[in-house]
């Protein structure tokens, strides 16, 4: 059986991939002149409570990245009950553009990721 964390997790993925920007209405560059990008950030040691506490600016934040995302969610421990990071799949213009969106993340910002790598 699933834990719950996963089963939300797995919710908010096919949310992601169901959902195309012209769905909801946005104005996005044409999709097929940008570059997929990954971005993998792993949480730093003993941030759960802080993750809580952010995670509305969090969604906010990547929320409005919408159009771009291809893909989004956490990445969770063996049996789902721990936060270990998130991965988002997105379209970007370049390279900095995707190193912009890692680094002006809410968790980013606050020191919640021990390590962020953006590729390509």
């Amino acid at each position: 059986m699933r834990h719950p964390i996963q089963i939300f997790a797995l919710f908010c993925l096919f949310l992601v991939a169901c959902t195309t920007p012209q769905q909801k209405n946005y104005v996005t560059p044409n999709r097929s002149q940008l570059e997929d990008y990954l971005v993998f950030a792993k949480d730093a040691e003993g941030v759960g409570e802080g993750l809580m506490r952010l995670a509305p600016a969090h969604w906010d934040y990547i929320d409005g990245f919408a159009p771009a995302l291809i893909a989004r969610g956490p990445l969770l421990s063996q049996g789902g009950s721990e936060h270990r990071g998130s991965i988002h799949v997105l379209k970007a213009e370049n390279a900095h553009a995707a190193e912009r969106f890692a680094k002006e993340e809410p968790y980013y910002l606050a020191g919640f990721y021990s390590n962020v790598n953006v590729m390509s």
